[in-house]
This record gives structure tokens, sequence and C-alpha cells, in this order.
């Protein structure tokens, strides 16, 4: 045990996974997945209905069978704020083009039974954000998965 250390004897270090997406303008790709000493944020406890809108993402297990899900704030613009000329405004919101690209982190327990993380999202532009989610894509977790797009 490191000098510091509050953990005793054999105690469970709470593990989570880190997975890093990338997205380039409509597609999303899984790049990295990796086990870190945390405690993953909790999960959503209530079912989300087919009209929720927002932005989530689902453990599942092999069966389908949600095991987490986490609602957060999309992490891919619907808009970007800009400087402007105008003294009087000097910031406002505009649509991304279409070679909008980024990275996202999202944690998750790690759970022997993850097979699969799916992303949802209502429709990432200004005029449609508050239609029903639908999904994005979904990822096959673990190492023989290696981040593989299932749909």
């Amino acid at each position: 045990m490191k000098r510091g250390d509050s953990r005793k004897g054999n105690d469970a270090v709470p593990q989570a996974v880190r997975l890093v997406f990338e997205y380039k303008g409509s597609q999303i790709k899984l790049l990295s997945e990796k086990r870190v000493e945390m405690i993953a944020p909790p999960s959503e406890t209530r079912e989300l209905g087919k009209n929720a809108s927002g932005f989530w993402y689902e453990v599942s297990d092999a069966k389908g069978k949600a095991l987490y899900r986490r609602v957060v704030q999309n992490p891919i613009p619907a808009a970007v704020e800009v400087r402007t000329d105008d003294p009087y405004r000097p910031l406002a919101w505009e649509k991304p083009g279409q070679d909008l690209k980024g990275q996202f982190v999202l944690l998750i327990p790690q759970l022997k039974a993850a097979a699969k993380v799916t992303l949802f999202s209502s429709p990432l532009n200004l005029k449609s954000g508050m239609e029903p989610a639908k999904e994005l894509k979904s990822f096959a977790l673990g190492a023989s998965g290696g981040g593989k797009a299932v749909k």
C-alpha cells in the first residue's frame, strides 16, 4: 500500500471503465477502453420512455438487458459559440459545419456481464433538439470486442 493510501488490507478498489469516443460529422467511433480506479457515476434508476429526449448511454449484457444507464449533456454540439463583429452582441450561436469533429469520454462501472454500450440522442440540431432520442450507435465492449460497432 502506498503512503497516504487509505485502503486497508484487501478492500476492493472501485473500478470503472473510461470509454473514449471520436466523432467526425455523423460518424462515431469508440477509440479506447481503459480500466481506471474510480467510482463510476450512478446509473439512472428510472426507465426512459420511448419519447424521452436528450442524450444518454446504456451498457447492456449479451441478451440486451440494460445494466447501467446514464443521462448526460450531449457531448456532440448542435451549435457552437462564435465571436461576431457586433459590439452589442459579441457572441452568437452557429450551427457547426459537416466537418465537425471532436472526442468525448464516458465512464461506466466495470461489470462482468457488460457486452455493449449504446449511445442515444435527440437529433443534433437546434430546431429539433427536443425530439425523441434515437439510437446513434452500439459498440461491443471488452478486449474481444475492441470497440467494434455492433449496429
